[in-house]
């Protein structure tokens, strides 16, 4: 487990890519079971990971339907608008 919570943040970005090995994981799991402050952390980073894939599914899915660039960031910047815990 990790003692002390981790001073390269990429962990994080490694965790929800799922890029961190075996051991990796698990460490960075029980750590993250038992200290509030990375919770957190780890929560933002995944709601931002969300509104990102939902923000590239819009522009996707507009851009196909022969949208304006207008109507799709309209619809992206509307996502901005959902809560982001802060850390």
């Amino acid at each position: 487990m990790f003692v002390a919570c981790p001073e390269d943040k990429m962990i994080y970005s490694l965790y929800l890519d799922q890029e961190l090995n075996g051991t990796q994981k698990k460490k960075f799991e029980q750590h993250t079971q038992n200290c509030k402050k990375c919770q957190k952390e780890l929560e933002a980073l995944k709601l931002l990971q969300q509104q990102t894939q939902k923000s590239f599914q819009l522009f996707h899915y507009y851009s196909q339907n022969g949208c304006q660039s207008q109507k799709i960031l309209t619809k992206i910047l509307g996502l901005s608008k959902e809560k982001i815990p802060q850390s």
